[in-house]
């Protein structure tokens, strides 16, 4: 309905449901244009879009971006008994996705804390 109400045409909306993850999401939509362009001979350029909760644009944008997919999200609107759990959930899948760049973060901080707290408890 969003995409009607927008004036975007139903016929170049593309719902995938069958991928269990965002990354997957976006492969097999690549892979249902990519073949749709090759089927009508479509020598064009596409330009794709997707839509989806607003709290999860963030990362759906980068997990786009870090496939080389160019592409950009459009948020879709959220209720707002599910947006908190929504936003906490996103938090918790980036720190999972960099961890490696948190857990460094974490260490750093970790040292600075007991450097502080040794130096003003020598003085």
């Amino acid at each position: 309905t969003w995409i009607i109400k927008h004036n975007y045409s139903p016929s170049k909306v593309i719902l995938e449901d069958r991928s269990t993850n965002t990354k997957e999401n976006f492969q097999k939509s690549a892979e249902k244009i990519l073949e749709d362009q090759k089927t009508n001979n479509l020598g064009k350029q596409i330009r794709m879009v997707f839509v989806t909760n607003s709290y999860h644009l963030t990362r759906a944008n980068y997990i786009a971006f870090s496939n080389n997919l160019k592409i950009f999200g459009i948020p879709a609107k959220t209720t707002r008994n599910y947006l908190a759990l929504g936003w906490f959930r996103e938090f918790a899948e980036m720190l999972l996705i960099k961890k490696h760049q948190h857990l460094f973060v974490l260490v750093l901080l970790l040292v600075i804390s007991l450097g502080l707290a040794l130096f003003s408890w020598i003085n």
